[in-house]
């Protein structure tokens, strides 16, 4: 009568594959790899078998961030699940069922304290609706805008550190700048991105900017159009992510080696494939 769940460890993606009630208490049988031996056996009959992560496969990075003081690698005996960590075991499972692995994982993250990242998506929120109001024409590119957008450390979209562009460089080509912010803004697409890219290399040649400032000119297409790109502005990082969709939650797309527009519609292809939709797709 007991309840026993089923655990993938070996091989991803890793996660707990089935539900089920035991039938049979412990016995002895010959041992399954070595008939000379016996090994301890029980009898259950499965309820609930999820066994890739379209059928909803509870994923391993999900049980070990949602239940991070439950060991999850089982002794040849199997492993009791901490008697306070049932209710959270049972409501993942549950509320699981009919999902994708990878659509599980981010209603947890979206309903968890932390994961949720509220204060941040506030920010992110906020710019994003700034640049949608541009393309409405409800919203001018006045000096405080262009700031907001262009030269914040952390404009919302996500934070570039020293890669921020210089004050000098930021008064000096406000008008290029807005003319850029209202280019991308209106059609924040492959073709817009090359254009971008090429007039700011033109600029470097010009001596307006000292270098390229990829991710500067990134936030501003991330921010203007949510729906096609992330908020990872480095090529590398957008690469681990689809490595991590595919390898743990079998969501294979494209992985172009250098362009950022397209490793992005790959990133949101896996989501789309994965069923995730609307606000999710954030």
């Amino acid at each position: 009568g007991d309840e026993v769940y089923l655990i993938r460890v070996g091989v991803e993606p890793r996660g707990i594959v089935a539900k089920g009630t035991v039938t049979r208490e412990i016995y002895k049988d010959e041992d399954w790899a070595d008939a000379s031996k016996e090994r301890t056996y029980i009898d259950f009959k499965v309820d609930d078998l999820r066994l890739d992560c379209s059928k909803g496969l509870l994923p391993m990075i999900l049980l070990n961030m949602a239940l991070p003081d439950q060991q999850w690698s089982p002794f040849s005996s199997g492993i009791a699940i901490r008697t306070e960590l049932l209710p959270t075991l049972h409501q993942l499972w549950q509320t699981g069922q009919g999902k994708h692995s990878l659509q599980q994982y981010i209603d947890w993250s979206r309903n968890d304290p932390t994961e949720s990242r509220q204060k941040w998506l506030k920010t992110y929120r906020d710019i994003t609706a700034l640049a949608n109001a541009i393309r409405q024409k409800q919203q001018v590119i006045d000096d405080q805008t262009l700031q907001a957008i262009w030269r914040d450390k952390d404009n919302g979209v996500s934070g570039i550190g020293p890669g921020i562009l210089p004050q000098q460089a930021f008064e000096r080509n406000q008008a290029l700048l807005r003319q850029m912010t209202e280019q991308i803004c209106t059609k924040p697409d492959e073709q817009t991105f090359l254009a971008i890219d090429s007039q700011w290399r033109e600029a470097v040649d010009r001596k307006d900017f000292d270098k390229m400032y990829r991710a500067v000119y990134r936030r501003v297409f991330a921010a203007a159009a949510p729906d096609l790109y992330t908020t990872l502005m480095r090529v590398g990082h957008c690469r681990q992510l689809l490595a991590v969709l595919k390898s743990q939650f079998q969501l294979n797309a494209p992985i172009e080696k250098d362009n950022w527009v397209q490793l992005n519609q790959s990133i949101k292809l896996c989501l789309r494939n994965a069923g995730v939709t609307g606000n999710d797709l954030e």
